[in-house]
């Protein structure tokens, strides 16, 4: 049995259905946009370019939702247009939870980087015939430089006293 890969249009219609659309198709209209903004994440973890899209999908739908609000006439009618905007807030909450989830385990499976060590050493003297600065530096690891109290006299001699 071979399986195929879901597409992006696939994905889209899937969340688009979860968080609902817009009274003029809004989200269907901005997808393609929305999830190539989120293009560079997919370099991360393949996963994360999802979640991201499906919740800026649902920030899009909270805005369109901002102005419905809780209302109730005399009687016994009322009618809760809030309970939209905390379903998807809490939605919200969900897929953040999960972006974050997803991204310590790719920080945690990322290889390691690996590079050449770079050593310091001695500098090589320069070529016979040029003339060398005073005092000369003959080492510049020598305990002398770094203010050891043991050691006495010039880098040349480099005596050690007890």
């Amino acid at each position: 049995m071979v399986t195929q890969a879901v597409t992006p249009q696939e994905i889209w219609n899937m969340l688009i259905a979860e968080v609902g659309d817009t009274t003029p198709s809004t989200l269907a209209a901005w997808a393609p946009t929305i999830w190539d903004s989120y293009a560079d994440k997919a370099f991360v973890y393949p996963r994360l370019q999802e979640l991201y899209f499906h919740k800026r999908l649902i920030d899009i739908k909270l805005g369109s939702l901002a102005n419905f609000v809780d209302a109730s006439m005399s009687g016994d009618v009322s009618v809760r247009l809030s309970q939209r905007s905390d379903f998807l807030t809490n939605r919200k909450k969900e897929v953040q939870a999960e972006i974050e989830k997803v991204e310590c385990w790719a920080r945690s499976v990322r290889p390691p980087v690996v590079e050449t060590l770079v050593a310091t050493e001695i500098e090589t003297p320069p070529p016979p015939g040029t003339p060398l600065p005073t005092p000369p530096p003959w080492d510049a690891n020598s305990p002398l430089y770094k203010g050891d109290p043991y050691w006495t006299g010039t880098p040349s001699t480099q005596e050690r006293t007890w």
